[in-house]
C-alpha cells in the first residue's frame, strides 16, 4: 500500500506547525487576559489561581498535542530519496494523540513499527502485526514509511 508524501507532509509538518503557531497565539491572549483581570481586581484572590489554571489548560493541552505530532525531519526529506528494505516486524507501538488522517481507503492509524532494530513511522489502514515480514519504502531522515507490503512466505 502506497502513502502519499504530500499527505504526510501536510499532516505532520504544515497542519501541526500551523497548530503550534495558533496555540501559542491563543496561549498569549489568555495569559494577557489573566493579567488584565488580575490588575482590574475583577476576580477575588481566592478563585483567581483556579480560574487562571483553567483558562490556560486548554491552549496548553492543544499546544502539547500539536508539538507531539510535529515531525521537523520530514522537512529535509525528499520524495526521491527513499530507501527500500525488507525485514521482520519486531514491535508495533500505537501513537498517543495521533494526527487524524483520512485516506480514500479509510481512516489511517499511525504506529511506530520496529523492523530489524530500526523504528519507523507508518500510517496504516490494515494492521501490520508483530512477526510480519514486510517490504517497506521509507524516507531516510524522518523514517516515515511511504510504501508497505506484507510478504507471505
Amino acid at each position: 500500500m502506497y502513502f502519499d508524501y504530500d499527505t504526510y507532509y501536510n499532516s505532520l509538518v504544515v497542519q501541526s506547525g500551523l497548530g503550534i503557531i495558533f496555540d501559542i497565539f491563543i496561549f498569549i491572549i489568555v495569559f494577557i487576559l489573566i493579567i488584565a483581570l488580575k490588575k482590574n481586581n475583577k476576580l477575588r484572590n481566592k478563585i483567581f489561581p483556579i480560574v487562571s489554571l483553567a483558562m490556560l489548560f486548554i491552549p496548553a493541552t492543544l499546544l502539547i498535542t500539536h508539538v507531539s505530532q510535529f515531525n521537523p525531519k520530514l522537512i529535509w526529506d525528499e520524495r526521491e530519496t527513499t530507501i527500500y528494505i525488507e525485514g521482520k516486524v519486531t514491535d508495533v507501538k500505537e501513537i498517543k494523540n495521533p494526527p487524524r488522517m483520512m485516506l480514500k481507503y479509510g481512516r489511517a492509524n499511525p504506529h511506530y513499527i520496529t523492523i530489524d532494530n530500526q523504528v519507523y513511522y507508518i500510517m496504516d489502514i490494515y494492521e501490520v502485526q508483530k512477526g510480519d515480514i514486510v517490504t517497506i519504502e521509507y524516507l531516510p531522515n524522518s523514517k516515515v514509511i511511504l510504501y508497505v507490503q506484507i510478504n507471505t512466505e
